[in-house]
């Protein structure tokens, strides 16, 4: 009797769908649709918005629908179920060839996988969700064309909008004077999911935090999994890839300028306080903290974001050094000072990039960055280089690969005190033009952060000052060379003097035995004797020939002497730029 019920319901609708195909051709003259690289057409597509909350409604009354009373099925399940009935019979005249979307902002759709329920035909198969979805496409083939935008053009939200997802340059068009008005007030209300801005949520400030710094979150943390689906639901996180098994899905912050100049606000304002978010997040271990150098280096100087190049930094390090860095001139050849240099140089970034590979370091991708506010932070192999910001050199110019100049930033937490060798031409940064573009300057910044230990088997390089060379070497490009140690106010300006001890957390060594639930050295000794790794305790199971030589521990624990230099440093010098 149900399986009769069925299909005559099934047989019934299956009319009813044909009979609309044929009357919306009719009217319309509506072609079938052949998508691209598949040999399938289409009749109809159909879509359901918000489609998770089906998963989690269960279907009631199913005895009048010709179901058995002990049979269960969820309102996605039943659809599906029906849906793939309106196929029809084995003909092609009884088929009604259709395609379903269901569209949702949560991970619940994809965490639906077929039951043993009869409500799953068998030939049913869960595709993995679709996430490729249009971005950075607007209404010309090319957002940008080089040598045509000036920085003030790029600064301004009617820029902003043409990037990332069509939403915000759609909202600009149709919208009147009012709703552009307030078109970063809207984006801050996508970002935090709410309009009062006066208190975030925890998911809001964690939203906030991975739109300017690149958060990775820890893929071996449930918690930090759920976060980041969350973030993907509410707080205009995308989401990149979910693999076919649904367990997990890739997600992040792209580059979308009026989203982060909407974050920049909302990170300006008095109650947001930047550093003690950053350091909680750390500690709730969502967050992978082998990238903490990068998260402190990337928050200090995206704190001082500045409009010109002598600005940018003096709202970065503290105002007795400005005078240090107005008179500093080239370590690779006489030349003007930095004040004169850069007297027409602006940087503008409200967010980071990440750069895949080294080709993204020079001056064609740097004007690129800068038409969406952003600077670039280096892939994970890059020896030398870890942040690239970028310089108009001239602001009284269009934005080009032959205006470009830029900041190349070095960090080191590392264990031991090493100079770099930051060369603009070693990493082929400036595309050659004529005798002006070729003498384009640039500035190197070394930011010691902090020294934790010496390793045995390494010494630490002496990173000295020395005299300029008497005879200036056949240079191209004047670099201008700052080396930073320490990180407190003292040399930083945009640490507060009350968080000294907030930054100091942040950069922290990650140990071993930093979460062991039993803390005294008693069971600590007993972890290490199991070699974790092999240290001057790791021996006891040793009887020597000479116990009278004991092994020493090279391990030091030295702090830096904090303080900014001006170049040339004696390992860091180049012959040929």
């Amino acid at each position: 009797m149900a399986s009769q019920y069925l299909s005559k319901a099934a047989q019934k609708a299956l009319n009813a769908a044909q009979k609309l195909i044929v009357k919306v051709r009719r009217a319309g003259n509506t072609p079938t649709i052949t998508p691209p690289n598949h040999p399938a057409e289409v009749d109809v597509v159909l879509y359901f918005d918000e489609s998770h909350g089906l998963t989690t409604q269960n279907v009631t009354d199913r005895t009048k629908q010709g179901l058995a009373s002990n049979d269960t099925a969820t309102a996605y399940q039943t659809l599906c179920w029906a849906l793939n009935n309106l196929r029809g019979g084995e003909k092609p005249d009884d088929q009604v060839k259709l395609v379903a979307l269901f569209l949702s902002t949560t991970f619940d759709i994809a965490n639906c996988p077929p039951s043993n329920s009869r409500h799953w035909p068998a030939c049913t198969h869960l595709h993995p969700p679709v996430v490729e979805l249009p971005f950075d496409l607007w209404k010309t083939e090319h957002i940008v064309v080089e040598g045509t935008h000036m920085i003030e053009d790029v600064c301004r939200p009617e820029f902003m909008v043409r990037f990332g997802r069509p939403l915000f340059w759609t909202r600009w068009e149709v919208g009147d004077r009012m709703v552009q008005n307030y078109i970063i007030d809207f984006a801050q209300s996508k970002l935090i999911c709410s309009d009062d801005l006066s208190t975030l949520s925890l998911r809001a400030e964690i939203a906030v935090l991975a739109r300017r710094l690149l958060l990775d979150f820890e893929p071996k943390r449930a918690a930090a999994l759920w976060i980041e689906t969350e973030l993907v639901v509410g707080h205009m996180h995308v989401a990149y890839s979910v693999p076919a098994h649904r367990e997990y899905l890739r997600a992040g912050a792209p580059s979308e300028p009026i989203l982060a100049e909407a974050t920049a606000r909302i990170m300006a304002s008095d109650d947001f306080e930047t550093a003690k978010n950053l350091s909680w997040c750390l500690s709730g271990r969502w967050i992978t903290r082998g990238t903490r150098g990068e998260l402190v280096g990337g928050l200090l100087l995206i704190q001082a974001t500045a409009i010109p190049v002598i600005d940018f930094l003096a709202s970065l390090f503290p105002e007795s050094y400005e005078k240090m860095f107005c008179d500093a001139t080239p370590d690779n050849t006489h030349g003007a000072t930095l004040k004169e240099a850069f007297q027409n140089a602006v940087v503008y970034f409200t967010h980071w990039g990440k750069g895949e590979d080294s080709s993204f370091i020079n001056d064609n991708a740097g004007w690129m960055a800068i038409c969406r506010g952003m600077a670039i932070q280096c892939h994970d192999y890059e020896d030398d280089i870890d942040f690239v910001i970028p310089v108009l050199y001239d602001h009284r110019q269009t934005l080009s690969r032959f205006d470009m100049s830029a900041i190349l930033i070095q960090l080191n937490i590392r264990d031991k005190v090493q100079a770099a060798n930051m060369s603009a031409s070693a990493l082929h940064y400036f595309t050659s033009g004529n005798r002006e573009q070729n003498s384009r300057p640039y500035i190197t910044i070394i930011m010691e952060l902090g020294l934790k230990r010496q390793p045995p088997f390494a010494k630490p390089k002496s990173i000295g000052y020395s005299a300029p060379a008497k005879k200036a070497k056949r240079v191209t490009h004047p670099r201008y060379s700052f080396l930073v140690t320490g990180c407190s106010e003292s040399v930083y300006r945009v640490i507060p003097r009350n968080q000294r001890h907030i930054y100091k957390g942040l950069l922290a060594s990650d140990s071993l035995l930093e979460e062991h639930p039993r803390p005294n050295e008693d069971h600590l000794d007993a972890v290490l004797q199991m070699k974790p790794d092999w240290t001057t305790e790791s021996f006891r199971w040793v009887k020597s020939s000479k116990p009278d030589l004991e092994m020493e521990s090279d391990f030091q624990t030295d702090e830096l002497d904090e303080r900014i230099m001006a170049g040339p440093f004696a390992d860091s010098s180049e012959e040929n730029d």
